[in-house]
């Protein structure tokens, strides 16, 4: 329907992951780390060129996962079809959201999360909302905090496992600092980068 191609970040996240599977990530060009685009362009990087438009499928996939997560999440708030419909028509119709979809950038995916996280959340299965938020925080540390409070919440009222919770938060710690230290030397480099 429209030209896609994945754009500037998505194209360092590919060449990341090629690089992951020749053993010489170097992150210091480029923007700032992305775990989860990365763990896909990993395994991208074993069909050589086709690593790009593969890497686009998954961008495509979130953004329509995205729009069915808005739905499920306003007929969940009790919008009715015609407020998801709105919903929907409001998040698809977006400038905005076009032009990302189209560059392949990581956002669709990032929607699809956290709305998905919320709709779990407020049906009861926290279980599913954890590992959703845990997806939206492997894409933006802005949600570390969020993912931290709802873990707290989580050990306080539900009978999750501590284990889980906190293996959790230290593997996307680990995902976000781990690999950058490897690429750069610098840990905190993608923070300093954005």
């Amino acid at each position: 329907v429209m030209p896609a191609v994945p754009s500037y970040d998505p194209f360092s996240w590919i060449i990341w992951g090629r690089e992951i599977t020749e053993g010489a990530l170097t992150t210091t060009n480029g923007p700032s780390w992305k775990p989860l685009p990365v763990v896909f362009t990993t395994i991208f990087a074993l069909f050589g060129g086709a690593a790009p438009w593969l890497w686009l499928v998954v961008a495509l996939t979130g953004v329509l996962a995205a729009l069915v997560a808005c739905w499920k999440l306003v007929l969940r708030l009790d919008g009715g079809p015609v407020g998801a419909a709105a919903a929907v028509g409001a998040l698809a119709l977006n400038p905005w959201w076009m032009a990302n979809a189209s560059r392949a950038h990581s956002e669709g995916l990032m929607v699809f999360f956290v709305l998905a996280a919320l709709e779990r959340m407020i049906g009861g299965h926290h279980r599913s909302a954890f590992a959703l938020a845990c997806g939206a925080a492997l894409l933006r540390p802005e949600c570390w905090p969020f993912l931290g409070i709802y873990g707290i919440w989580l050990l306080w009222r539900t009978p999750i496992s501590r284990v889980v919770v906190i293996g959790a938060g230290l593997a996307v710690l680990a995902c976000w600092l781990l690999p950058e230290w490897w690429g750069s030397g610098d840990p905190l480099r993608a923070a300093s980068r954005a």
